[in-house]
């Protein structure tokens, strides 16, 4: 998101096809959510709360 090359990386990539976007707390991944939705992308899931509100739910965690 802070890289310049950002939105170069996903030139390549179907723009109807999902993408699931997460942070640490989703703050981050919020802003990702909007930078792909303006390059067109019509599929951005964001993780709300982030991967704390994951593992706070109880939710399945490899480490």
């Amino acid at each position: 998101l802070y890289d310049a090359d950002f939105a170069s990386r996903f030139a390549n990539f179907n723009k109807k096809e999902p993408v699931y976007v997460y942070c640490r707390s989703g703050r981050r991944s919020a802003r990702a959510q909007q930078v792909l939705k303006g390059l067109g992308y019509t599929r951005v899931v964001n993780l709300e709360g982030g991967f704390l509100a994951w593992e706070a739910a109880g939710k399945a965690v490899e480490k």
